[in-house]
């Protein structure tokens, strides 16, 4: 049986091996909340059809889907049928070389939906490595493991550009990719357009420039919307008060947060939980 994941590798014998990988048969009417993580993801539908919100924009997802979520990203992902599943494998870039990492970061978030001979290929090649890691997940002694792990990733990338062309090269997105960080695990705090364009080595003329390119969209606007996204989900999933979620989410003053969150979902906080909370 393949093992299901399990993020406390990072604390157990998983950690030498910087990824792992699991098969999930998900249930009935699944729902995650929208979040962010500092792990890559890669996810290939292998039934079932869904939608995934990445960054606010929506997928739809069916069988021969495949993607990967970057540390940059925020998402969220519904499934309506009762047999979906996945393969799913969570990773650090440390773990792939670096002439597979330049690729990952040279397309940020990617989707691919696949025909049925690469559907085929993609899932030979994932059930291999569901075997090898169920055998001896451990690379140091497993050398199939880690070229099987490589495999998967260098297929979908395969498939990932002969769909697109990449915009940017590493280098143009690497202030992007600090500042996105920056804001992920900062947005609890109070943050100014100064601040932003420091971490990304800017002024701030150049910066606002640079961001509004890359990201169709200035930095403050963005900036309240990764708030307000973190504030839908506490007000959908949590009994936490307004105003402590104000706070939380980097507004000083529960009003103001009132009404940059009206501005973004089309009403106030207390009729957005009335109607979104999970009960």
């Amino acid at each position: 049986m393949n093992k299901e994941i399990d993020l406390t590798y990072l604390e157990n014998e998983y950690k030498p091996l910087g990824f792992c990988v699991g098969l999930h048969t998900l249930p009935n009417k699944f729902e995650s909340s929208y979040h962010w993580h500092d792990y890559y993801e890669m996810e290939f539908i292998i039934e079932g059809s869904g939608t995934h919100i990445v960054n606010d924009k929506q997928y739809e997802l069916k069988r021969g889907d495949v993607y990967i979520i970057t540390t940059s990203d925020f998402h969220s992902l519904k499934f309506e049928t009762n047999d979906a599943k996945s393969i799913t494998i969570c990773f650090f870039l440390r773990s792939l070389p670096s002439h597979i990492t330049k690729k990952i970061l040279h397309l940020g978030f990617s989707k691919v939906s696949l025909n049925d001979t690469q559907f085929k290929a993609m899932r030979y090649e994932f059930d291999f490595l569901l075997e090898q890691y169920t055998v001896l997940p451990d690379i140091n002694e497993n050398a199939l493991l880690q070229n099987a792990f490589e495999r998967v990733i260098l297929m979908f990338l395969n498939f990932a550009l002969l769909n697109e062309q990449p915009k940017n090269s590493e280098k143009h997105l690497m202030p992007l990719q600090k500042v996105l960080t920056f804001v992920q695990q900062n947005y609890s705090k109070q943050i100014t357009l100064e601040e932003a364009a420091a971490v990304a080595a800017m002024s701030t003329t150049h910066f606002s420039r640079y961001f509004k390119q890359n990201m169709n969209v200035c930095f403050v606007p963005y900036l309240n919307k990764v708030r307000c996204s973190i504030a839908a989900a506490f007000l959908s999933s949590t009994d936490m008060p307004i105003e402590d979620i104000a706070t939380r989410t980097g507004y000083i003053t529960p009003s103001y947060f009132s009404k940059v969150f009206r501005d973004i979902y089309g009403q106030p906080p207390t009729e957005y939980r009335q109607q979104r909370k999970v009960k």
